[in-house]
């Protein structure tokens, strides 16, 4: 059924959600915890499309957990061009990473990791991307793209600045690619890929470990809440967060836990290592003419203008609450 016809409910009260855990009961058998089918950590791009996905099944019951506030409040999560705004703020929780060589899919299937070189995951790549395609990018192949996943995605407009900047990298040689997203690899210069809202959403072995639940609470002394999953725990908290998860829970080096007072569940050494980020190069500051680009936005009058005009377009429903924050941010 998905995410759109499915019985869901967003909430932030744990109690809700999760069975609280009684510190003198610690050993309350999961069965008296509040029980799902499946018990989804993180609500970023995998996560939602997971939940949506394992709820097209009507009788499936699934629990997506996410941490930090609504999105709903934050004004900067409602248009792309926003993101910047977003960064280093509590909203992505202040990480920055270092850039290291880029990973490659057939390499990881060499090493061992059956069913992960690039052809058998392009199947999966294609099944979940909804992409829309341009006029304005006539290049790009349609046979790379997938047209009816969950994860929309499209060629943004962009400011006439942007046509002199492409031309001033193949001035400096930098190749012009017209789709990163190919088995081509991304090195070069091209438009970026924006995501687009949907109107503009095993058993085990008894020897081995296996996790059976999610204890989560609203803050660091909030009572504590655990949340029993039938059939399977997904983890899907991004690069920094599931690798902590993961050594919370007692899964990683034994030695790293064992010094940090944790229990080793699964000596695993590879957790938190070789962690590979795409490379970004950073804010190109460079001078043009007003009508160049959309620099005049962030000036306080035509800012809030845009910005009432765009609520009022896209979000009939926005709150005062965010329309004031915007302005704030603006004016101020």
């Amino acid at each position: 059924m998905g995410i759109t016809l499915s019985k869901n409910s967003i909430g932030s009260d744990p109690s809700l959600v999760g069975t609280r855990s009684d510190p003198k009961d610690s050993y309350r058998a999961p069965s008296q915890w509040k029980t799902y089918d499946y018990v989804i950590v993180g609500g970023g791009t995998a996560g939602c499309v997971l939940a949506s996905r394992l709820s097209e099944n009507p009788n499936a019951t699934v629990l997506l957990v996410e941490a930090g506030q609504s999105h709903k409040r934050t004004f900067f999560t409602k248009f792309p061009m926003g993101f910047a705004k977003l960064l280093k703020t509590k909203a992505d929780w202040e990480y920055y990473s270092v850039y290291l060589e880029e990973p490659d899919f057939n390499s990881w299937a060499a090493n061992g990791a059956e069913g992960w070189s690039y052809d058998e995951l392009h199947p999966y790549f294609m099944k979940s991307e909804g992409y829309a395609a341009s006029a304005s990018k006539p290049d790009v192949k349609l046979k790379d793209h997938g047209f009816n996943g969950p994860w929309k995605t499209s060629e943004p407009d962009v400011a006439s600045l942007y046509h002199v900047v492409m031309e001033a990298c193949a001035v400096l040689g930098i190749p012009w690619s017209p789709d990163l997203n190919t088995p081509n690899g991304t090195l070069g210069a091209s438009s970026f890929t924006a995501f687009i809202d949907t109107k503009g959403r095993h058993g085990t072995a008894i020897s081995r470990p296996r996790a059976i639940g999610v204890e989560f609470s609203q803050a660091r002394n909030s009572p504590r809440y655990r949340a029993h999953a039938r059939k399977e725990i997904i983890i899907c908290t991004g690069a920094f967060n599931t690798p902590q998860v993961l050594l919370l829970s007692g899964i990683g080096p034994a030695a790293d836990l064992e010094e940090k007072g944790i229990e080793v569940i699964k000596d695993l050494p590879a957790v938190r290592q070789n962690l590979f980020d795409h490379q970004s190069c950073g804010a190109l500051c460079v001078r043009t003419k007003a009508a160049g680009s959309w620099d005049y936005l962030a000036k306080p009058l035509p800012g809030v203008f845009a910005l009432l005009s765009l609520c009022t377009l896209l979000y009939p429903n926005a709150t005062i609450d965010m329309l004031f924050n915007a302005i704030i941010y603006f004016v101020g």
